[in-house]
């Protein structure tokens, strides 16, 4: 079984890579559950709730023992990863990192052009963008891929988790 933390800051390319390039597994996303509409807005009990289905979700699959799960949230530091690392390895899970990167430019250019209830205040992408923390192996990740996607380039561990994921 792996679990898959797919992390870096809001715009990055995290959904986009998903759902371009992977092509299997159980995916979970905090951001499906929001709604992002004009009648279910963002809001922080919105965002807590998410997080919570999300979580219920992780669990679910573990236990069932799913054999690829894809879990896509900003994840920007070791201390808003460990407790997923520790889940995946409580369920005997190979725990894989792929981080996405762009220039903080990129990153409020790309978020500028989504719908409007999608939109994440610039000074918050700002400040997820200079605190992200590349994931680390000490962290406890088995594998770990870095995907440029401005330049569509993968770093790392891509060769093995791109036959695991039937990436195109």
């Amino acid at each position: 079984m792996y679990l898959i933390l797919l992390s870096g800051p809001p715009a990055s390319g995290k959904t986009t890579l998903r759902k371009n390039l992977i092509k299997r597994g159980t995916v979970i996303s905090p951001d499906d559950y929001i709604g992002y509409t004009k009648s279910q807005p963002w809001t922080p009990n919105a965002a807590r709730n998410a997080w919570k289905k999300a979580d219920e979700f992780l669990k679910e699959a573990l236990t069932r023992g799913d054999r690829v799960i894809v879990f896509d949230a900003t994840f920007v530091s070791p201390k808003k990863r460990k407790k997923y690392i520790r889940l995946g390895k409580k369920h005997d899970a190979t725990v894989v990192a792929i981080y996405c990167l762009a220039s903080k430019k990129t990153i409020l250019e790309r978020n500028s052009n989504r719908d409007e209830f999608r939109k994440v205040p610039g000074f918050i992408i700002g400040k997820m963008a200079d605190s992200f923390v590349p994931p680390d192996k000490e962290e406890g990740f088995d594998l770990i891929v870095r995907y440029d996607s401005e330049n569509d380039e993968f770093q790392g561990d891509f060769v093995k988790v791109s036959e695991l994921l039937e990436v195109n």
